[in-house]
């Protein structure tokens, strides 16, 4: 029996952990930042001392297998002084990959940010 989250953080989490397996398994060092306040989910260092940014998604099985959808940007809610403000703001310049793993195909590939 597959255990599924219920929730998009926890799927969202679920797909960062799975993520960060694989990546270490390859032979990158994993970095996870204290907070979560960054637009990068982790960064990894490859063999020669190269840090990257890399912001983890799940991608979801489109058009009949065609493709994996993910989004590429984030939604925010904030809500001050009685005051609800939303939106979404794409990761231009803040990160170097997407790392999306995919729970229909239990794969998991990389995108450049600037693609």
């Amino acid at each position: 029996m597959e255990f599924k989250p219920k929730n998009h953080k926890a799927v969202g989490e679920r797909s960062e952990a799975i993520i960060m397996g694989k990546l270490a398994e390859i032979g990158y060092g994993v970095l996870k930042p204290m907070s979560d306040n960054l637009r990068y989910d982790l960064m990894i260092e490859d063999a020669e001392g190269k840090l990257w940014r890399i912001q983890c998604k799940t991608g979801w099985l489109r058009n009949d297998g065609d493709y994996i959808e993910f989004a590429t940007c984030s939604s925010y809610y904030h809500t001050k002084a009685g005051r609800t403000s939303h939106g979404r703001k794409d990761y231009f310049g803040q990160i170097d990959y997407f790392a999306v793993y995919s729970p229909d195909t239990k794969k998991y590939t990389w995108y450049p940010s600037d693609m």
